[in-house]
């Protein structure tokens, strides 16, 4: 008998090529922001600027936390950080599995809470993106450092997934989808985004971008383009994931609208965790193929 559209969706098993080039790449782009945490530790206990206490205060009654997730005194902060990154790196080569990834999670989310000052969309994506990836299994190719290994079988042998983790990836591919598409949907809410001119508040404000864009205002027709063009990005990235005629062209697309937010506004963690995700919506035999590629350039034979 042959299994349904749903429980084949949801359930069967699927490579982890993407998933595990996701992992690491997510997982990297959280080590090095963290790293560079270490300047400004004083930003993450009670001496801060805007302790936690007066920014809960900032927050309306719904908005704020349930329960408390800082469970470490102040005087923990810096050892918490270093085996923070330390567990971040380990998770990223495929060590310390299941356990390693929901503790990674845990910590992150109690980072979330000690400063809500510093805290900004890099953060709040990453946590929920760790929640879906630590729970998914590490294949056996990328356990231990074995992908920089020698006569590794990352190529030959599919990586296949439990039915939890099929489930999960799933559930990280409608998330992201989910997100572009209600920031499309919130876009539409404002004037300034029908009207094109809602671009030239970031361009014209020096709080928002490192370099002068004032010129573009001589260029009637690219703020309306631009604004346009994201909102169609946004609204219509669900759709185009289903679709293998158009997905890798939106993909390429958000590739260059993440490094212009990058590169214009400084937001390159930002960036990088959203891009993080589009791992796994490349076919896995296409990931394979450059993996193979990369292997042997980098004499990995």
């Amino acid at each position: 008998m042959k299994c349904s559209f749903w429980q084949k969706f949801w359930f069967d098993p699927v490579d982890l090529t993407g998933v595990a080039l996701t992992r690491m790449a997510l997982g990297l782009t959280l080590f090095v922001t963290y790293l560079f945490r270490f300047q400004n530790m004083n930003l993450l206990t009670s001496e801060a600027l805007l302790p936690k206490e007066q920014a809960l205060l900032l927050f309306p009654e719904m908005m704020r936390p349930a329960w408390s997730w800082t469970f470490w005194p102040d005087s923990w902060s810096l050892a918490v950080h270093g085996l923070f990154c330390l567990g971040l790196f380990l998770w990223v080569f495929g060590v310390g599995g299941r356990a390693l990834g929901v503790l990674l999670w845990i910590v992150h989310m109690g980072f979330l809470q000690r400063n809500y000052a510093i805290v900004f969309g890099a953060d709040v994506m990453a946590g929920i993106f760790l929640f879906y990836l630590v729970l998914i299994e590490t294949p056996p190719q990328m356990k231990n450092f074995s992908f920089f290994k020698k006569n590794n079988l990352f190529i030959t042998n599919l990586p296949t997934s439990d039915f939890i983790s099929t489930a999960l990836l799933r559930l990280l591919q409608i998330q992201l989808s989910v997100i572009y598409a209600y920031t499309g949907f919130e876009k539409l809410k404002g004037v300034t985004w029908w009207d094109g001119t809602a671009l030239w508040s970031i361009f014209a404000n020096p709080q928002m971008v490192w370099m002068d864009l004032s010129f573009i205002k001589n260029i009637s027709w690219i703020l309306p383009a631009m604004a346009f063009l994201t909102i169609v990005f946004e609204i219509y990235f669900p759709a185009a994931m289903l679709s293998k005629k158009v997905r890798y062209y939106w993909l390429v697309a958000g590739i260059f609208f993440h490094i212009g937010i990058g590169f214009l506004m400084s937001l390159w963690a930002f960036s990088l965790v959203i891009l993080s995700i589009y791992f796994v919506f490349i076919d896995p035999l296409d990931l394979r193929r450059l993996i193979l590629e990369m292997r042997q350039k980098l004499a990995f034979k």
